[in-house]
């Protein structure tokens, strides 16, 4: 499989690029998309092994040290998703995934204030509940607002005179 070069793929819209918040916001409504159809296939092919493999996960993080549920580093907030798209089961989803998991860590790299993996992981169980309950419309829309929340709250995140 060819490598893709994140630099190169974005190098068409750098010319374009006239705030990073407009940035933010396209790369949102991108992940959005992936993620929720990732929902809508997880609950249809949702199996017991899965489902108790991304629940030990989730018991996992519980039982993380308080530096840990502190932390700021998108491998952790970024886990949970991927072990949806693994049950979704369809690779081309999980390539997009990765590669919008990607951008979204670049981009907000630098001078940008998360949060803590604690709040996430709240919002995780509740996404995992819905989608074990088979709930599709509660599972996407809890996803769709663990996700929005960084843009919703983007000016006073990362507004200076409030660090």
């Amino acid at each position: 499989m060819k490598e893709i070069n994140l630099a190169s793929l974005l190098l068409p819209i750098q010319g374009q690029l006239y705030s990073k918040r407009i940035l933010v916001e396209e790369i949102m409504e991108t992940r959005v998309a992936i993620e929720l159809e990732i929902i809508r296939l997880a609950i249809k092919r949702a199996t017991p092994i899965m489902l108790d493999k991304i629940e030990s996960y989730l018991t996992s993080v519980e039982q993380d040290s308080a530096d840990e549920k502190n932390s700021t580093k998108y491998s952790r907030h970024f886990a949970f998703e991927q072990l949806l798209a693994e049950m979704a089961g369809n690779r081309i989803l999980i390539m997009m995934q990765s590669l919008v998991h990607e951008l979204w860590g670049d981009i907000t790299s630098k001078g940008w204030r998360r949060r803590s993996m604690e709040i996430s992981h709240q919002e995780h169980m509740d996404i995992f509940r819905s989608i074990k309950k088979r709930d599709l419309p509660s599972a996407l829309t809890k996803m769709e607002n663990h996700l929005l929340w960084g843009v919703k709250y983007f000016d006073e995140m990362n507004d200076p005179t409030q660090s």
